[in-house]
């Protein structure tokens, strides 16, 4: 009763009644894992005297793969989730047997790799034997009984894997297919059984399917993006479905995620109620989590092909779920990455947002939160850079990295600092006994208001911080564009050149402003409310015009045939990001289009 069980459990030891040694030089009996813990580490000990040259997961696999089978000795609740068994040195130290584990997977659909409802998906695995039994004929049997799947070929041959050699399936995959009801971002618990002969395995593993974020692992930083604002985590709570903010410092050769929470906040005034409205995505530990005011409209998905950057992301959400506080907007937004330096340690988010209600929105600051969390999160400090626009967090270890947010759209910057802890000196308020709506719209509407936080002397603190533009005024159904760039470094100088890269590229290669001729091109009103205009000149006139949407579906065609105006009437079509290729023999560009 005082222990563990679980597929995630290995091995099994005694832990009750056991003699041994106690305070003031006596000896007795004990109960707990405290006991059992030091049985398996001598074994394990034991092993590695007579195996000196097995790693530490060698040692371990030989323990585990020798256990004694206790299953039938125990209550039916607890069968399969005590491991192999019970530790049993005797066999570890007389047995040779072969250990397999399938030690990573990949998985895939045959289309965009993002796992949804109606899906099949096949997963190749890297299996690997531990020990130096060779097998002769492995075969793997892959199960699950979870009813929101349906595994459609379930085993597969391995055949000889000798000591320390990895197989993989991916002539054969194991296929299993996606019920198109499935919740979204399912944990699915998969088994796997090994049969060889007198060998016997098995092991467990999770996949989730159907989700509504995806991962971005395009350059030197990876994200996640979700599908209701937030960033680096779509699961506040446990954290569990995402990536934070991972940066692959190349000096230290390691990967090491930076943030423990990001996401979108928007604050307002109703000119007809004077009512502060706030809508937003981040924590309130009042509340024990986090505020979920953002209901997805279109979830995230990868543009194929890319039409900006080399990973182009988009979705739409509304803020539905905000009740009486909401603004009433819906928002496109798109996430944009880079491969190549100086472009390699950012990625772009991009957010349209769209004034759906019926009151004007006066003293609209639009604004990113991030508790970065950055190697000893309390070492941690905060400060802003007016010069490129840029709030950064950063370690005050030797060698301490970098994270940060630059502002890219050209409204008046806003930021402030946060020390967590409301009781440190000189901090007017914390977020760890409260993030009200007030110190958020506070945090977005004061301009420059906090530039610094984790103090000037010492080791630093646990630290947040937000970077915001405004005010705005956003008329009814008029839009604004909010972007920003989300940066890694190995230091100051490191993410102000990535800031000012994004900057370039953002500028250069996206704009804000569609209407302008580039290139000969025109494209307006933009965002449209389904009706808009091209405008060619120059060698575009004779044109032919492609509109994809963002899955890469071309879904309008057309021959300009030497106008230099058409009017695109899309207004049966459904709201979102548009892309407009516009083609002739001498070259080719794309254009982005909102529709609302």
């Amino acid at each position: 009763g005082f222990s563990n069980y679980g597929t995630t459990i290995d091995v099994c030891a005694p832990g009750s009644n056991i003699y041994s040694t106690r305070d003031g030089a006596t000896y007795g009996f004990l109960n707990g894992t405290s006991m059992a813990s030091p049985v398996a580490a001598g074994c394990a000990a034991l092993i590695k005297s007579v195996y000196p040259s097995y790693s530490g997961l060698q040692v371990g696999e030989l323990l585990r793969v020798t256990c004694d089978f206790i299953d039938p000795l125990n209550l039916s609740v607890y069968r399969e989730k005590l491991g192999k068994g019970r530790i049993n040195i005797f066999r570890a130290l007389s047995e040779n047997p072969p250990s397999i584990r399938m030690v990573s997977n990949t998985v895939t659909d045959g289309n965009n790799d993002i796992i949804e409802g109606n899906d099949t998906m096949r997963i190749v695995g890297d299996f690997l034997n531990y020990l130096n039994a060779s097998t002769a004929n492995l075969s793997a049997k892959l199960s699950t009984t979870n009813g929101n799947v349906q595994v459609l070929n379930d085993s597969v041959v391995l055949g000889q894997i000798a000591m320390l050699q990895t197989v993989k399936n991916t002539a054969d995959p194991f296929m299993v297919f996606i019920n198109p009801a499935a919740p979204e971002n399912l944990l699915v618990d998969f088994k796997l059984t090994y049969q060889d002969g007198a060998y016997t395995d098995i092991e467990y593993f999770s996949l989730r399917v159907n989700v509504s974020y995806i991962n971005v692992r395009e350059n030197l930083v990876s994200t996640t993006v979700t599908s209701k604002g937030r960033l680096g985590y779509n699961d506040y709570s446990s954290q569990n479905e995402g990536l934070g903010f991972i940066y692959n410092s190349i000096a230290n050769d390691t990967v090491i995620n930076l943030l423990f929470e990001m996401g979108l906040m928007m604050g307002a005034i109703n000119t007809t109620t004077s009512d502060t409205l706030l809508s937003n995505t981040v924590r309130h530990p009042s509340t024990g989590g986090a505020d979920d005011d953002f209901i997805s409209v279109q979830n995230v998905s990868e543009i194929i092909p890319a039409q900006i950057s080399d990973y182009d992301l988009a979705g739409t959400f509304n803020d539905n779920n905000a009740g009486a506080s909401k603004l009433d907007v819906l928002v496109n937004y798109n996430t944009f990455a880079w491969k190549i330096a100086p472009d390699d340690k950012y990625v772009i988010v991009e957010y349209t947002i769209k004034n759906n209600g019926a009151a004007t929105l006066n003293n609209l600051y639009v604004g990113l939160f991030a508790d970065w969390d950055i190697m000893d999160f309390a070492q941690n400090r905060a400060s802003w850079d007016p010069a490129n626009n840029l709030g950064y967090v950063y370690s005050s270890q030797v060698n301490g990295l970098y994270g940060g947010i630059k502002l890219l759209t050209s409204g008046a910057p806003a930021y402030w600092a946060i020390d967590n802890d409301q009781n440190v000196a000189g901090t007017p308020w914390g977020i760890y006994d409260d993030y009200t709506d007030a110190e958020k719209y506070q945090s977005l509407s004061s301009g420059i208001g906090r530039t610094d936080a984790g103090g000037l002397v010492g080791t630093g603190e646990d630290v947040s911080h937000v970077v915001g533009t405004g005010p705005f005024t956003l008329g009814i159904g008029n839009t604004i564009v909010v972007a920003f760039a989300i940066i890694a470094g190995d230091n100051l100088s490191d993410i102000v050149s990535s800031a000012i890269a994004a900057d370039v590229k953002y500028s250069q290669i996206i704009g804000v402003n569609e209407v302008k001729f580039d290139k000969g091109i025109a494209l307006f009103p933009n965002p449209a409310p389904g009706v808009f205009t091209i405008n060619v000149s120059g060698s575009w006139v004779n044109s032919i015009i492609e509109i994809y949407n963002l899955v890469g579906k071309k879904v309008i065609q057309f021959d300009m045939k030497n106008n230099s105006r058409q009017i695109i009437d899309m207004s049966g079509f459904s709201n979102g990001v548009y892309f407009v290729r516009i083609n002739t023999q001498s070259g080719m560009i794309f254009k982005k289009v909102l529709l609302f």
